[in-house]
């Protein structure tokens, strides 16, 4: 947990390098499939790309986390997003929730969902 909190700490400064030192090389990404362009990210480099794209696409924004559940080697973060959409100026908030895996704490598979229920049942867990 400490893990994500200092992830989301770093992307929320800018700072993509400490925001991803704790992700495996061969880290997966997957997205709700209601994302746009929600095909899976493979690696580290398709992590990077996916995030400075989110950068371009939101700006820097402030995400807060405002749960986190420990299921083992899992942690489900339901996060509030305040975003700025810089082609069309219009600012929203994003509820979502990720699932993190770790293994040997290395982030290896992250996904997210718009659905909390989803995102409970994803990590062996019931609402």
């Amino acid at each position: 947990m400490r893990i994500m909190r200092a992830c989301v700490a770093a992307f929320n400064r800018g700072d993509l390098d400490a925001a991803l030192k704790d992700f495996d090389p061969h880290v997966v990404i997957r997205l709700d499939p209601a994302w746009p362009e929600n095909r899976p990210r493979l690696g580290a480099d398709a992590a990077r790309l996916f995030f400075d794209d989110l950068t371009a696409m939101v700006g820097s924004g402030e995400t807060v986390i405002e749960e986190l559940i420990d299921a083992g080697d899992r942690v489900v973060i339901r996060n509030r997003s305040r975003v700025h959409g810089r082609q069309s100026g219009i600012e929203d908030e994003v509820v979502f929730t990720q699932v993190v895996t770790f293994r040997r704490a290395k982030i290896v598979m992250l996904e997210y969902f718009l659905d909390y229920s989803e995102a409970l049942e994803a990590a062996g867990l019931s609402e």
